[in-house]
């Protein structure tokens, strides 16, 4: 299936998200870059983590397309972008929180912004740029008129 990664910045850093082949992903090894004192393996370490991971990956099991859904996956090689551990949604979400609260409403308001605005293509990118551009050139026209008008009453006093 297709990847469509949709990067953005936390604090300098990047953090890359994967909305493109069914599951949602998150990257973890990226979101742990900007809290360097917490590791990815001291997280999923913890009892809590484990049962969590256990549930998620019962209840979601098998999809119907033969695929195993696993909470995450660790990418060595390969392409550089696809590379690190890789947490469904719903575990990156408990990663975030156990990193830091900003950080958690942070991914919160991403995926929310991934998931109501889909990711942003080309096209879509090229009609925001001329819209903002429309309404720049709208702006310096309205700008000029009442410059004039503004002559203009000064002229009829």
């Amino acid at each position: 299936m297709e990847k469509k990664l949709q990067s953005f910045e936390y604090e300098g850093k990047r953090i890359t998200f994967d909305f493109g082949d069914g599951q949602k992903m998150v990257n973890a090894t990226e979101m742990a870059r900007s809290f360097p004192r917490k590791k990815i393996n001291d997280f999923t370490r913890l009892k809590q983590t484990k049962e969590f991971i256990k549930v998620l990956e019962s209840r979601y099991g098998n999809s119907r397309n033969g695929s195993k859904f696993k909470a995450y996956r660790v990418i060595k090689g390969g392409t550089p972008e696809l590379q690190g551990t890789w947490m469904d949604e719903k575990l990156a979400l408990k990663f975030a929180a156990w990193l830091n609260p900003h950080f958690e409403l942070w991914v919160y308001d991403r995926i929310y912004e991934l998931l109501t605005q889909g990711m942003i293509n080309e096209k879509y990118l090229k009609w925001v740029l001329q819209k903002i551009q429309d309404n720049a050139q709208e702006n310096f026209n309205l700008a000029n008129l009442n410059e004039i008008k503004g002559i203009a009453d000064i002229d009829e006093d």
